[in-house]
């Protein structure tokens, strides 16, 4: 083989390796974008209650759909999370429509997307932990007006996560909340 055909041919394979590289790099690689809203956390369990309409037992069943709008630039300026999980059991409900096992949406504050100057893009609420397919969650939901999907009452003060104990700022009300409804980390 002469060393112009060696050449040609050393050159082809960084090509081809550079842009495997790229494709594999690019479909991995996430940014994660925090935002950091203001809310006022609850002081005590009945205030977490009353500002729900549904306390559940619940498990994420991983069916989940990204939602990121942008602006005319690809800038994110709304992004959410909806995240289907089994109602187990029902604790306290507003309105009793909702029943043990059926699914539910809940729009998580957090979102995947391609954004065309980073590439991929996570963007998160800051202190928000997502919910995990098939652990269980204690979670007070706020019903969203004219649509059958709910929000997490104040993000992770109101989700207690009892496949597993985490040790968090909000453990002491989540002590409180699993007092008062009598039940446990599993």
């Amino acid at each position: 083989m002469s060393i112009k055909k060696l050449g040609l041919l050393s050159g082809i394979c960084v090509v081809v390796i550079s842009i495997s590289v790229y494709f594999y790099l690019d479909r991995t690689l996430v940014n994660t974008v925090y935002s950091n809203p203001d809310w006022d956390p609850y002081t005590n369990a009945e205030e977490l209650e009353s500002a729900s309409d549904l306390i559940a037992i619940v498990k994420p069943t991983g069916e989940k759909k990204h939602i990121m709008e942008k602006d005319n630039g690809g800038i994110p300026i709304w992004y959410w999370t909806e995240s289907t999980v089994l109602i187990q059991e029902i604790v306290y409900s507003r309105d009793g429509l909702v029943k043990p096992g059926e699914n539910i949406i809940v729009i998580e504050p957090y979102s995947i997307g391609e954004n065309t100057t980073v590439g991929k893009l996570e963007i998160l609420q800051e202190d928000y932990t997502k919910l995990i397919e098939n652990n269980e969650y204690v979670i007070h939901l706020k019903k969203k007006e004219k649509e059958d999907v709910y929000l997490p009452v104040a993000k992770d003060q109101g989700k207690i996560n009892i496949s597993q104990l985490e040790n968090s700022k909000f453990s002491g009300i989540h002590k409180e909340v699993l007092d008062k409804y009598e039940l446990s980390i599993q």
